[in-house]
């Protein structure tokens, strides 16, 4: 493994998620503090918390890529992966920075809260970046073990926050420029209205529309997005 190389990241999309890609919003402050993770400037463990849709996955991503872009070998790895063994968490001792998603989904599981109690220490003792996301507080996490409910607890937290409604046209406008859509403002408010209140659903509906749009060879039009989502 080389200096600078990120590992694993499944992606297939033409479209990487990175800091230039993200509506910010009112959530300056976090990707503040995410870009300065990334570039080990500041707080060397955090826990980043925020519901389904607000972009926790996009930023944990981002400061990812920006830290290998940086040289560093840094890891992002989703726990809510179907297929996961906890045993992943003791071979990690190469990694400078490591993003670990959707935690409250090991919540109450022995083996993985054991293990993440170990690699908690392992990276502060180290000196090394660790950064924990869930959909919940700390607090409000089923973690079982005290240990490790301590550890949690006692990071630099920072709240993600939803986007008002202006920002999700943005997102959209931007998502469908990355896929290479053109999307007029009447049909992006047609789809921002009549679509899904979650953000990563409406991100979602663009995939689809693109590949419809491929696959037909039209124009996207609210007649054609009727069609194409069943809406």
């Amino acid at each position: 493994m080389h200096d600078g190389q990120q590992i694993p990241l499944a992606l297939t999309t033409s479209e990487l998620p990175s800091f230039s890609n993200f509506v910010v919003g009112l959530n300056d402050e976090v990707v503040m503090a995410l870009r300065n993770f990334a570039r080990a400037e500041a707080d060397s463990l955090i826990f980043l918390y925020g519901q389904a849709g607000t972009g926790v996955s996009h930023l944990l991503q981002a400061s990812s890529h920006l830290a290998a872009e940086l040289g560093k070998k840094s890891l992002y790895l989703s726990l809510a992966e179907p297929g996961l063994n906890s045993k992943i968490l003791k071979d990690l001792d190469f990694i400078d920075h490591l993003y670990l998603d959707d935690v409250q989904s090991i919540a109450g599981d022995e083996n993985w809260e054991e293990d993440l109690f170990h690699l908690f220490n392992q990276f502060r003792d180290g000196n090394k970046c660790l950064l924990i996301a869930a959909k919940q507080l700390p607090e409000q996490l089923s973690v079982t073990l005290p240990d490790l409910k301590s550890r949690l607890s006692g990071m630099v937290r920072y709240h993600l926050k939803k986007l008002t409604d202006k920002e999700k046209s943005v997102a959209i406008i931007i998502k469908a420029q990355a896929l290479g859509l053109k999307l007029s403002s009447e049909v992006s408010n047609f789809i921002l209205t009549r679509g899904p209140r979650d953000l990563r659903e409406l991100m979602q509906c663009i995939h689809k529309l693109d590949q419809a749009s491929m696959i037909s060879k039209r124009a996207i039009t609210i007649p054609f997005v009727k069609q194409t989502l069943d809406w």
